[in-house]
């Protein structure tokens, strides 16, 4: 009788896994649809080129920053570059960049800013919510 009992519970545990295993996909979409298993999530770096030689005064500015798509797909990114001086915003210039899935984009850009005193410059990618800056004086 307990033979009989543990091969009851050996195809029982057989059949289940079975049933599982064919249902695998369905159950995995099912409990990504609730966010309860981990998903691939899209990501854009932005960051200057060249950190050390960013511009410190106001005037003539020159500076690069880079765009690398990692979203899994093209992308086409709107960005805004403004000088911030108190809290107030100045537009100084804005364009689009195509980027490849996977690939870098350097955008280098001149602006003029001719108010003296502590400021900074910021960099905003607002499709992202991202954004860059550094300070001028």
């Amino acid at each position: 009788m307990k033979t009989f009992r543990t091969i009851c519970v050996v195809l029982a545990l057989g059949l289940t896994a079975s049933v599982l295993f064919e249902a695998r996909h369905e159950i995995y979409a099912l409990l990504a649809e609730y966010r309860l298993v981990p998903i691939e999530e899209g990501l854009t770096e932005l960051y200057f080129e060249n950190s050390d030689a960013l511009p410190e005064r106001a005037g003539a500015l020159s500076f690069s920053f880079i765009l690398r798509n990692l979203e899994g797909k093209r992308m086409v990114y709107p960005y805004v570059v403004y000088v911030e001086y108190d809290g107030e915003r100045t537009e100084l210039t804005r364009d689009v960049v195509t980027v490849l899935e996977g690939e870098r984009a350097l955008v280098t850009t001149s602006v003029v800013v001719t108010r003296r005193g502590s400021g900074r410059i910021v960099v905003e990618l607002p499709d992202q919510n991202q954004h860059i800056a550094f300070l001028i004086s």
